[in-house]
Parts: C-alpha cells; sequence; structure tokens
C-alpha cells in the first residue's frame, strides 16, 4: 500500500476544486441570494418525511389502517400522503430520505443540546437537510469531474463545467431553497451512474457493471421514472461495437450478471418493502388522479415557453450543440444519434406529463437529474473549438451565471412567479431585482371579479400633487363608518398615472386602531404595481388590497391610507377607493 495516497493534504487537494465550488456557493448564498430556513416543504416534505414518520413518531401508514381512520392528525394533516386503493401512503419514494438519514441522525441526536425539539422539522433538521444537499452536490461534482476524464477533457475545462452546473442551473436553488426535493440526489445518482456504466464499457470490469447496478437501484429509490436512464447507455458506450461488446462480456459471465441483477433488485425491494408495508400491495400507483398523457406531450413548451422551459430558464444547456457539431464533424454519427435519440425520448416522457411544467418550482426541475447529459457534450464541444470560436462560447457560458443568480434570487423573492409565467411578464421584471417587482407578476392573483363582490363603500378623495420624499395620509376612516364592515375582504383603489418605470413612490393601506402597535391588516405596494397597460404611458391604473382571514377583528378599527412619495413629484388623478363584502 503507498502510504503516501492516504495523506489528508493529498486526499483535499484531489478534491480542492469542488471543495472551493461548494463554499463559493455557500458565499453566493449567505451574500446575494439569501438563506431560507424553510427548506423541508412542499414535495420535499414526502421525499423526507419517512425519517420522522419512521423514527420519531411511528405513524406511518399501515396496511391495516383506513383512509383518515385510526390515522394521527399529523399524517391526516400533510398533504404529501396520498389515499389509494383505500390505504394512506406517502406519495413520495424514499431515496431520498435514505440519502439524508445520516444527517438526521445528526440532528435528532444534537437537537436537544441546541435547544430544540426532537420533531424532525426545527431548526437542526433543516440545517441537516441543507447540509445533505450541499455533501450530494459535492460528491455529484466529483463523479462529474471523473466522468469528463474519460472523454479526456482537460482539466481546466471540466472546473469551468463544474462552475456552470452549480451556477448556471437551477441546482443553486434546489440546493438552497428547497433541499428536501429529490433533484440534487438525482443529479448525484445519474452522474454517479453515467461515470460507472461509461467506465465499464471502457473497460468491462465486472465491478463496474456490479456499482452500476447498485446505482442503478438507487435512482429507481430516487425517482423510478429515471430509469430512464438505461437507454443512456448507447451514447455511454460511444459505438455499436463497445455497445455489443459490453453486453455480450456481462452476458458470458453469467454468475456476475446475476449478481448485478440481485444487487438491482435488493435496492428497489426497499421501496417495495414500504409500498406494501403501507397499502398491502407491491406495487402501487401513488398518484392516481395524475397521468401521462402521451397523445399530447407538451414537447415545445418544456423546451422553449416562457412560464417554465428549460433553455429560457437554464440557457447555458443550449450550447451543448456545440458538442452534437463536433460529432457531427467528426463523423460521430453513433454519438450524436443515440444523444439525439434519448433526449428525444426523456423530452418526450417528460413533457407528457400531465403537469409539464412541474407545478411551483424555479426552472423546469425534472431536467436537473439529467445536467450530466448536456455537460458532456458541451465539454467535448469546448475542447475542440479552435481557440477564438472557444473563448467566445466561454464567454457566453460564463453569462449565463449571473442571469441565473439573478433569476434564482428573483423566484426567492417573489419576483419571479412559481408557475405563471409568460412573454410580457418575463421581459417585465428581465434582470429586475428592486423590491419594488417583489410580487409585480402576481397581481392578477389578487384581483377579483367585483360584479360577484357586494360594494359596502365608495369614495372619491379626487386628484393629489405631492412633493418627493414625504409621507402623506390620505384617508382615515373608521371602521363602524363602513356598512357590513365584517364582511370586508378586498379594497380596491384606482388612479390615473404615466407609471414611469423609475418611479419609487408607495400606496399603504392600515387597518388598526388609533395609537397601536397591532393591526389587522397593512400592506405597501408600489405605485408600479398599479399598471395595467405598461409602463411611461398616462393610464388608470389599479390595485386590490386583499385582506388576510380574520375571525376576530380587533376593535375600534380604522382604515388608512398612506402615500409615500419617491425622488420627483407625484401627480395623482382621480383617485378611487372601493371596499367590497364578499356575497351571502
Amino acid at each position: 500500500m503507498n502510504i503516501r495516497r492516504l495523506k489528508p493534504t493529498r486526499i483535499l487537494s484531489s478534491f480542492a476544486g469542488e471543495l472551493l465550488i461548494v463554499l463559493a456557493l455557500i458565499f453566493v448564498i449567505n451574500n446575494y441570494i439569501g438563506n431560507v430556513d424553510k427548506r423541508i416543504s412542499s414535495d420535499g416534505e414526502g421525499y423526507y418525511d419517512y425519517l420522522p414518520a419512521i423514527f420519531i413518531y411511528n405513524d406511518l401508514p399501515r396496511s391495516g389502517e383506513y383512509d383518515g381512520a385510526n390515522h394521527s392528525a399529523r399524517i391526516t394533516g400533510m398533504k404529501c400522503y396520498s389515499s389509494t386503493g383505500g390505504h394512506k401512503v406517502n406519495k413520495y419514494p424514499a431515496g431520498t430520505a435514505l440519502l439524508i438519514s445520516p444527517f438526521f441522525v445528526c440532528a435528532h441526536l444534537s437537537a436537544p443540546s441546541l435547544g430544540y425539539v426532537r420533531d424532525g422539522f426545527s431548526y437542526p433538521y433543516r440545517k441537516a437537510v441543507f447540509a445533505a444537499a450541499l455533501f450530494y452536490l459535492f460528491s455529484g461534482l466529483i463523479f462529474l469531474k471523473k466522468l469528463l476524464r474519460l472523454y479526456d477533457i482537460r482539466h481546466s475545462i471540466i472546473f469551468f463545467i463544474q462552475l456552470l452546473a452549480v451556477f448556471a442551473t437551477s441546482l443553486i436553488h434546489y440546493v438552497n431553497n428547497e433541499s428536501a426535493f429529490s433533484h440534487v440526489y438525482s443529479f448525484f445518482a445519474i452522474t454517479a451512474f453515467f461515470y460507472v456504466a461509461k467506465s465499464y464499457f471502457q473497460n468491462q470490469r465486472a465491478s463496474q457493471y456490479i456499482k452500476a447496478c447498485i446505482v442503478l437501484g438507487l435512482i429507481f429509490l430516487l425517482r423510478p421514472v429515471n430509469l430512464l436512464v438505461v437507454l443512456a447507455l448507447p451514447f455511454l458506450a460511444g459505438s455499436f461495437p463497445s455497445l455489443k461488446n459490453g453486453f455480450l462480456s456481462i452476458l458470458k459471465r453469467p454468475v456476475i450478471f446475476m449478481a448485478g441483477i440481485l444487487c438491482l433488485a435488493s435496492i428497489m425491494f426497499i421501496q417495495l418493502l414500504l409500498w406494501r408495508y403501507q397499502t398491502s400491495s407491491w406495487f402501487v400507483d401513488t398518484y392516481p388522479d395524475e397521468r401521462f398523457f402521451f397523445n399530447h406531450p407538451a414537447f415545445f413548451s418544456i423546451l422553449f415557453s416562457y412560464r417554465k422551459g428549460l433553455f429560457v430558464y437554464t440557457p447555458v444547456l443550449l450550447f451543448s450543440v456545440t458538442g452534437l457539431y463536433f460529432y457531427l464533424k467528426k463523423k460521430q454519427f453513433f454519438m450524436f444519434s443515440s444523444w439525439l435519440l434519448f433526449f428525444l425520448i426523456l423530452t418526450y416522457v417528460l413533457s407528457s406529463w400531465e403537469s409539464w411544467y412541474y407545478g411551483c418550482s424555479y426552472g423546469l426541475r425534472a431536467y436537473i437529474d439529467y445536467y450530466p447529459l448536456f455537460f458532456i457534450p458541451l465539454a467535448t464541444g469546448i475542447s475542440a473549438l479552435p481557440i477564438k470560436p472557444r473563448l467566445a462560447v466561454i464567454l457566453l457560458c460564463a453569462a449565463t451565471i449571473p442571469v441565473n443568480a439573478i433569476q434564482t434570487y428573483q423566484y426567492k423573492e417573489y419576483i419571479l412567479h412559481w408557475d405563471n409565467m409568460d412573454r410580457e411578464k418575463y421581459w417585465q421584471i428581465f434582470l429586475k431585482t428592486d423590491l419594488r417587482y417583489k410580487g409585480f407578476v402576481w397581481r392578477e392573483k389578487n384581483r377579483i371579479d367585483t360584479g360577484k363582490a357586494v360594494l359596502l363603500k365608495a369614495m372619491k378623495p379626487g386628484d393629489l400633487t405631492l412633493p418627493p420624499g414625504m409621507e402623506k395620509m390620505v384617508l382615515l376612516l373608521p371602521s363602524d363608518s363602513v356598512p357590513g364592515y365584517e364582511s370586508l375582504y378586498a379594497v380596491r383603489m384606482s388612479l390615473f398615472n404615466d407609471f414611469n418605470r423609475k418611479e419609487k413612490s408607495g400606496i399603504m393601506m392600515k387597518i388598526a386602531p388609533l395609537q397601536s402597535d397591532e393591526y389587522d391588516f397593512k400592506h405597501k405596494a408600489p405605485l408600479i404595481h398599479f399598471e395595467t397597460e405598461g409602463f411611461n404611458k398616462l393610464q388608470k391604473g389599479e390595485f386590490f388590497y386583499i385582506l388576510n382571514k380574520k375571525k376576530d377583528r380587533l376593535k375600534n378599527n380604522y382604515i388608512s391610507i398612506h402615500i409615500e412619495t419617491g425622488d420627483d413629484t407625484l401627480k395623482l388623478r382621480d383617485i378611487r377607493i372601493e371596499m367590497y363584502g364578499k356575497p351571502e
């Protein structure tokens, strides 16, 4: 044994690039994008909940318990448990929880000493999930480096590709904001699978075949649909003779072949056992109300739409065409056709899901798992280009990093809409980070149909001209002067203005007792949120203040409107205020 190879400094130096990238990511999150506290939510709650359900609450649904009966209130109240065949079952597979489990154990052991309860969701557990996402991102980057080395990519280009993988894609969001989602873990697993599969086709070692089967089982456990990765084997083989020889080689060794199948089946069996435990069935459709529509794939939308299009929100992946061009130029038609065929099949399947935009998410998250598919031809193409075109492609790829960082920040700060973007909204807020744009593209959600509401009171304060840098109360109305005040749920304010994009004025509505720090409602809307026909032209704008739902309002309330002006004189014309209640 070579003792020198075991020195910590030698080990550290071999991972220095990946460590530097992860540390840079933490710096960017903490100082620019912004750290978050709630990382176990939405789908992530389902992927994660196997751990608290089994090890803390002992309330994972059992096959003998039906629907709501006999289930804990915790399980009944969680959306990640669906009713299937008269049973409650966790909709999500268990692989993510399995990979998070060592970090969960650390959090569970340390929570009391840190002053937190062992509930599976307090601060130490959320930090543990973040640490898990960072670790598997780090591991995925290591396998990406190993994979690209098999293609004889130089170290500097590999490091650049790793930077792009983290900072120019949705990975940065799913490490920080939604660490419990499966995508970072699937990125790690599929990258590892690509590496061991490629290695097998190069040397046909039995150990690589066994590893590929083990990782393939993990891929199933993380997200069963990702078994599609087996269709990438021709591309990874690189040629038809290599593909053929690889399959024949393992088939000639039946003991090794069956050992690999047994490893694959054993890991997959974990999920089957959990389904059996919860429903008494080995195979379960945990999405009974959602399905694929293979006769209506949203093929173009999933790639190019402003709503969630892959190449709109992750434009760096478009540069993979440089590698495809290289394959054609070098007459590597098998590489070109096998890559394109896998990409088309993958896109066809992903775009056939009824929610092709995959719910509330940043970018097209379903492709995150398959990022190495894009980075192989990208790295190959950059390496093959002459120096000047290479520099041009590198600069263009690098330019996508700040775009992605800004859009990630926009998503976190409610500037970029979760699932309802279109061309107009996208360009209205493109690269805008000013918090005046927070909620700007969400305004449609706050509009009500006034024809279906009850008008309680209407007022016309008229025209106002206010100097810059001041605050003025333009309305103070006792709540008892509003007929049907208890049913009040929306206040519409309309006015005429030219809505200059640079305008920094804001209008706040507040419902509270006089001389009190308590309030029933308080919301400040930037004036630009009132525009309805575009910026920099005179128009009638409006904004709806939607009240939060409260059973008991504070007594002796007053409804007040406050206008804070920006850097210029503010002119508002024909101000109208209408208060609406819900119909009986």
